[in-house]
């Protein structure tokens, strides 16, 4: 069981409106590869895991650990493929409170909104800028002991 359906069952929330768990949806959303793979499925509808990269290249381990973690949030569901029965298919959960603006694709979970339009650009490493490196932390010098 997902810890969303343990949230409702708890609360006695009804699908329609799930109360959800701010520092889980934080901490999974931390991860760019999740927010990419959450754009993918907002725009494209339920794919097979091979046709998710989260915007990088990535083994399909890789993905489906963050596809898993996706799940165990419950912002994404896992459905048999009706093509493909070797594959299932991935598609963001029907609780997810997906809005489509004019921008993009916008996520509300009451407590923040989530804007997918910013991570559509190809998520890289964070480039070092050239020229010599400083150390972070300066040391002095130690002092003599008398």
């Amino acid at each position: 069981m997902t810890a969303m359906a343990d949230m409702q069952e708890s609360a006695g929330q009804t699908p329609n409106k799930p109360q959800w768990d701010q520092d889980l949806i934080f901490f999974v959303l931390s991860v760019p590869v999740r927010r990419k793979l959450l754009l993918d499925l907002a725009r494209g509808g339920p794919k097979p895991a091979n046709e998710l990269n989260g915007g990088v290249s990535r083994t399909s381990d890789g993905v489906l650990k963050h596809l898993s973690a996706l799940r165990e949030a419950g912002l994404v569901s896992m459905n048999p493929n009706p093509k493909d029965g070797r594959r299932s298919l991935y598609a963001l959960s029907p609780l997810v409170p997906l809005i489509t603006t004019a921008t993009g694709p916008q996520i509300d979970f009451g407590f923040c909104i989530l804007r997918l339009e910013d991570f559509d650009r190809k998520i890289a490493p964070r480039a070092i800028p050239p020229g010599p490196s400083a150390p972070l932390f300066s040391q002095s010098p130690a002092k003599p002991t008398e």
